[in-house]
């Protein structure tokens, strides 16, 4: 706002009255420079809270990722292991049923054995 100007010819009241005035509008403007100031400060700390926030949250982030890595890589080596196991279960499970039916069959062998030399002593007498 550019304040107009008196004519040459202007009495001091009037010189007086434009002074008033222009002092007004200067202290007007003043305060709201110095709210805006405020306002412009009150917003560069917040924006600074944000950025510490933010800081904050991506290293807790980074940490996050890392304990999930870890934590990827546990439950892999925990699954590779627990196949180990079963594929031994399944290797141990398999070496039962061969024993079990090799003991079957020397059992049988053995009753027929016995059976055998049942005959033989009913024959011999």
């Amino acid at each position: 706002m550019i304040p107009s100007l008196l004519p040459i010819n202007s009495s001091p009241a009037e010189y007086l009255t434009k002074i008033k005035h222009l002092e007004e509008q200067l202290n007007q403007i003043q305060g709201e420079v110095q709210r805006n100031t405020e306002f412009l400060n009150k917003s560069e700390d917040k924006n600074n809270s944000l950025r510490v926030e933010l800081d904050r949250a991506g290293e807790q982030n980074a940490s996050l990722q890392q304990d999930l890595t870890f934590s990827q890589q546990e439950k892999a080596q925990e699954t590779s292991k627990r196949k180990q196991i079963q594929q031994n279960l399944t290797e141990k499970d398999q070496i039962i049923q061969q024993l079990t039916q090799e003991l079957i069959n020397e059992r049988e062998q053995r009753i027929v054995a016995q059976n055998n030399l049942v005959c033989e002593k009913q024959l011999s007498t």
